[in-house]
């Protein structure tokens, strides 16, 4: 993985990162829920926001503070993953054994799949 956070206001963080995660299965044990190698682009940005006084007369007085956070972070990631199983390659995925008699739902088939993932996140820091 790799990252790099940038200060260029006292208020304000920007993030940007990069991280590789191989799949930690065998090819030759692929299964019917398949997730191969990812690669995670990552961008966002954080503001630290001004302090704001803390009193707690109640309920009320605690939800007006949910109104005030400390941090406040966005990010958005793209995650893509690209996986390949030749023919009678896997056991559990399509193997043409029929010995083998755990899940083959492609037998004797060569597979490939793609997955694009689109990620936002918010989120809100208080401190109590």
């Amino acid at each position: 993985s790799y990252g790099l956070e940038l200060l260029p206001l006292d208020f304000l963080t920007l993030r940007m990162g990069y991280e590789f995660r191989p799949t930690s299965i065998e090819d030759s044990y692929f299964g019917p829920i398949p997730m191969g190698d990812m690669k995670l682009y990552s961008a966002g940005i954080g503001v630290q926001m001004p302090p704001h006084e803390r009193k707690y007369k109640g309920l009320m007085s605690l939800m007006m503070q949910l109104l005030h956070p400390d941090n406040v972070d966005l990010s958005f990631t793209y995650m893509t993953s690209k996986s390949e199983v030749q023919f009678n390659q896997s056991k559990l995925f399509n193997s043409v054994n029929f010995t083998d008699v755990i899940y083959n739902p492609f037998a004797g088939l060569q597979y490939e799949q793609e997955i694009t993932a689109y990620i936002v996140s918010f989120n809100m820091t208080y401190k109590f």
